[in-house]
């Protein structure tokens, strides 16, 4: 090798790799700093088995077994790059956006689909109710029976009760977001360690992974049968590990209606693009983004499989914007 190549620029960018791992290609910028200190509370309540986040909102250590050195303790610091338990910048970005731009204090809706022991529910819950919002909506479906008791003991810890709150209004279903109510099947979940994978449309003893699985019956749940008469959603969050694929191309309709902004979980290069083409020619904006990471494993058959790091995109319908 030649000795007079600078590389000065390529030591920084590898630097810069390790020191964000998973996180070097983004999904959040230093504008959002402010945005997280506004809403970031200093007179939290502490558990003994509980971790509390920058928001205030207790999460159970048993619900996030791998983060138990963490409970009794709160962890004041913005979750950037993540919030070193479960989560990245970009989904309390699309939160907290969604808060800041609210059209006023009247009610907050959000739906959070793939919903694991329900975060973002909750976290809705503990902003809205601090922020003074008079009526809160929560939806959640999860398609584990394990996780799916979860969530209402995640609300409850959260003391987001309707006899507390009289505007609250949670409605937990246990399902598999898809495009019909056919008979699903969902791999078993005993554990938080694993809230299960992908469903499919028959029995299957190996996900696709390649992890030996029990396959167990689930209800299939369309957009329209959770979202209900709900006029609009103030962020629709899907984490449907795959399922995008087949479900937002047939919801489209609807969501361009009545979604004002969704984050979604992306878990391939494909299922990548395929959102982007999607919802720019629906003509939503897209905020923020991170691409999925990958490693090629022929064997593994499907590119979900081969999925290192689940991606995200953070988009805002102009249609149901307010005006300025």
């Amino acid at each position: 090798m030649s000795e007079s190549i600078d590389l000065t620029r390529a030591h920084r960018a590898d630097s810069a790799r390790e020191a964000l791992g998973d996180d070097f290609f983004g999904g959040w910028t230093k504008e959002d700093f402010a945005l997280f200190a506004k809403y970031a509370v200093t007179d939290a309540e502490v558990r003994p088995s509980s971790v509390t986040d920058f928001l205030g909102v207790k999460t159970d250590v048993e619900f996030v077994p791998w983060a138990k050195h963490f409970a009794g303790q709160r962890l004041a610091a913005p979750p950037i790059p993540d919030d070193s338990i479960r989560a990245e910048a970009i989904e309390y970005f699309a939160v907290l956006h969604a808060f800041d731009t609210a059209p006023s204090r009247a009610r907050f809706t959000l739906a959070e689909l793939g919903a694991s022991f329900g975060p973002w529910i909750c976290t809705a819950g503990v902003v809205a109710r601090r922020l003074g919002f008079q009526k809160i909506r929560l939806i959640a479906v999860e398609a584990s029976q394990f996780m799916h008791r979860l969530i209402r003991t995640h609300l409850e810890n959260n003391d987001l009760r309707s006899e507390l709150l009289p505007g609250l209004y949670a409605k937990v279903l246990c399902g598999a977001v898809w495009v019909d109510e056919s008979t699903l099947y969902f791999p078993k979940v005993t554990s938080a360690m694993n809230n299960g994978f992908q469903a499919s449309s028959g029995s299957v003893d190996t996900d696709c992974v390649g992890r030996t699985v029990e396959s167990v019956p689930v209800q299939g749940m369309t957009l329209p049968r959770i979202l209900g008469d709900e006029e609009q959603i103030d962020l629709l969050h899907i984490d449907i590990h795959g399922a995008e694929a087949q479900v937002v191309p047939k919801a489209i309709d609807l969501l361009n209606a009545r979604v004002r902004r969704l984050l979604l979980g992306t878990h391939s290069r494909y299922i990548d693009g395929l959102m982007m083409k999607i919802f720019h020619e629906a003509g939503w904006v897209l905020l923020r983004e991170r691409p999925t990471k990958f490693t090629f494993v022929p064997a593994l058959g499907g590119l979900d499989g081969m999925t290192t790091r689940d991606g995200g995109q953070y988009w805002i319908n102009p249609r149901l914007q307010p005006a300025t």
